[in-house]
């Protein structure tokens, strides 16, 4: 895929074009956009009630609604100037879809965007390292190849697992917010995460190439 980026306009008319597919891959994961044959394992995700605790406002209850978020997907696939990735994660050696991975753009400007970064995964999947490293890819591409200046994150208190994957992939915390969501009947802290372009590039530099002490 190719992926540039045309200065001369306003920011609010920055457009990314790129190949009609976009397709990652990691050592054991391939990240890309959605397709309709994705539809019955996308369902499979959006509907199981495990899965979508934390994201009720993604659960869909039946076919019919799982189409219509598919189709937001695939349709934001295929815009000249894009602002949601909404991909899907699968194996690498055997097409297993897993679960989904990605960002909105949430804000432009010349000198880069502001993104909003979400993931979740069917919970046979979980504790096997695949939200970390898809998120850390997509992360990448974000920054390197999509113009993202920041990338920000966040998750109840409770949700620890998705919490855990925000620090291994660098995320610094910015805020404790006290009963910020009514969730399962009650009110429930939230943490939010963000991470900036300049401070996952030191982090991705090798060792030996990072300045000691008196440097």
């Amino acid at each position: 895929y190719l992926i540039r980026k045309d200065v001369r306009q306003h920011p609010e008319h920055i457009c990314y074009r790129r190949a009609p597919m976009l397709s990652l891959r990691t050592s054991r994961l391939v990240i890309r956009d959605h397709v309709w044959d994705d539809l019955e394992a996308y369902h499979s995700l959006v509907s199981d009630r495990a899965a979508m605790r934390f994201m009720p406002e993604i659960y869909c209850r039946d076919m019919d609604e799982t189409r219509g978020r598919l189709r937001v997907a695939i349709e934001e696939s295929q815009r000249q100037c894009r602002r949601k990735y909404f991909l899907a994660v699968l194996l690498a050696e055997s097409d297993t879809y897993l679960g989904d991975v990605g960002f909105t753009i949430t804000k432009t400007e010349m000198a880069g965007s502001l993104a909003a970064l979400g993931y979740f995964y069917l919970p046979e999947h979980w504790g096997n390292g695949y939200a970390t490293e898809a998120a850390e890819r997509t992360i990448r591409f974000g920054f390197e190849e999509a113009g993202i200046h920041k990338m920000v994150t966040g998750c109840l208190c409770e949700n620890t697992g998705s919490e855990q994957v925000m620090i291994r992939c660098g995320f610094r915390k910015e805020a404790h917010l006290k009963q910020q969501v009514f969730h399962e009947g009650i009110w429930k802290d939230r943490v939010e995460y963000g991470l900036l372009r300049e401070e996952w590039a030191h982090k991705e530099r090798p060792r030996s190439q990072v300045p000691g002490p008196g440097s």
